[in-house]
């Protein structure tokens, strides 16, 4: 019995030690951005070209949907945790962790931003038009964004395609199909919802 108590231990203390290698070689391949070796099983999502590695336990995402490109080339958008993380929870995580630094608290200053990227590329009158719909019908309120999106700049069609697609990520399970349609059209030039899986 002590035997087989011993080999269990030493199994045990085995498994242990091989996980901690693995997730720590695969955690400082993550850092510098490059594939993992022990996480493997990697699933490609059809948003642009995310992977997805899973390990022993563990999930590294290495986002690249089409909309983050607005961004740049230098903003890597990347998260590492649980297996069992939801991909649209994570990638929540990490931009809000990313952009955080660029916009301040996300709820009123992209808000206040946008509003003044309308008013200085239209005029106040128009941006108050635009936003009238935000109480009354958001997600009208995001199409007419959608709307003048290719007549602003390029520091203001970041703020605003922050904002849509945050908006997206946060309700696009109550959205219906037409909805979410426009949102994929916009997004990534693609609407995934014409898909049969």
């Amino acid at each position: 019995m002590r035997k087989f108590l011993k080999i269990l231990l030493i199994i045990i203390f085995v498994i242990i030690l091989a996980f901690i290698i693995f997730i720590s070689v695969d955690y400082f391949r993550y850092k510098e951005y490059k594939k993992p070796i022990f996480a493997l099983f990697p699933v490609h999502l059809m948003d642009g070209g995310t992977v997805e590695y899973w390990g022993l336990g563990y999930k590294i995402i290495y986002f690249n949907r089409l909309a983050d490109r607005y961004w740049g080339d230098d903003i890597e958008i990347k998260f590492i945790g649980p297996i069992w993380t939801d991909n649209d929870e994570a990638y929540k995580k990490v931009t809000k962790e990313t952009f955080g630094e660029l916009f301040g608290e996300l709820s009123g200053i992209t808000e206040k931003g946008v509003y003044f990227a309308l008013a200085k590329n239209y005029s106040i009158e128009k941006a108050e038009e635009i936003f009238s719909y935000k109480n009354s019908n958001e997600i009208e309120y995001y199409f007419k964004l959608f709307e003048v999106y290719d007549e602003l700049n390029e520091e203001d069609q970041k703020l605003l395609m922050y904002d849509i697609e945050d908006y997206y990520y946060r309700k696009r399970n109550s959205m219906n199909k037409q909805e979410k349609g426009k949102f994929d059209l916009f997004l990534y030039g693609f609407d995934y919802t014409q898909i049969d899986y």
